[in-house]
């Protein structure tokens, strides 16, 4: 009994160092949308064996998002310490994304957010941001925003990309994506997409 508890605490342990608890993804399809969110991109990157080149860590997300049209994502972070304690930092996000039709893979509209955030231990904040959404077939248009937001006490700051894609000035598709940072450098990224049928 004692020789099958101490393979069992062996294997539970190597589990817990190789696939982290807060490395993960959840990316949901749903008849008339998507969303994903992804709580530590670097843990989860190396959890799955996913490799980045110069301090940059790329995360791909797929999403299908109704019937006429999907995306494409990519997620990436570079990580900056300022000290051996990694107490304090920078964190530079780049989210960059296409919508394309689903029947053919044409790829209508290109779409991003990109941040920078500071952070020391005591307080977070954002020192760049921007925001864009370019159409790249006719009849296809898109808007962007960029917003920010500071959750006290906790001192997160949230950097929101909005984005709205039209097929013939007519609405095809809302979408959101937030980058979030904490005080001690620990971020989420997520976001949501809501597709509507278009005549």
């Amino acid at each position: 009994m004692k020789k099958l508890l101490s393979i069992f605490s062996i294997v539970a342990l190597t589990l817990i160092l190789v696939f982290p608890a807060d490395a993960s993804i959840d990316a949901r399809e749903r008849p008339n949308g998507a969303s994903f969110h992804i709580k530590n991109v670097v843990d989860y990157a190396q959890a799955y064996g996913i490799r980045g080149n110069d301090n940059v860590t790329r995360i791909p997300v797929c999403l299908e998002i109704g019937n006429d049209v999907s995306t494409d994502l990519i997620v990436s972070i570079e990580s900056k310490l300022n000290n051996a304690q990694a107490s304090s930092g920078v964190l530079n996000f780049t989210v960059s994304g296409s919508f394309y039709r689903t029947s053919d893979g044409e790829i209508v509209s290109v779409y991003g957010l990109s941040g920078s955030f500071e952070y020391d231990g005591n307080d977070t904040e954002i020192t760049g941001k921007d925001s864009y959404h370019r159409p790249t077939l006719t009849d296809w248009s898109g808007t962007s925003k960029t917003s920010t937001d500071k959750v006290e006490p906790y001192s997160i700051s949230i950097l929101k990309g909005d984005y709205v894609l039209y097929y013939k000035n007519k609405e095809n598709n809302t979408a959101w994506i937030k980058i979030a940072v904490s005080e001690s450098g620990m971020y989420s990224v997520g976001g949501d997409y809501v597709s509507y049928e278009v005549n």
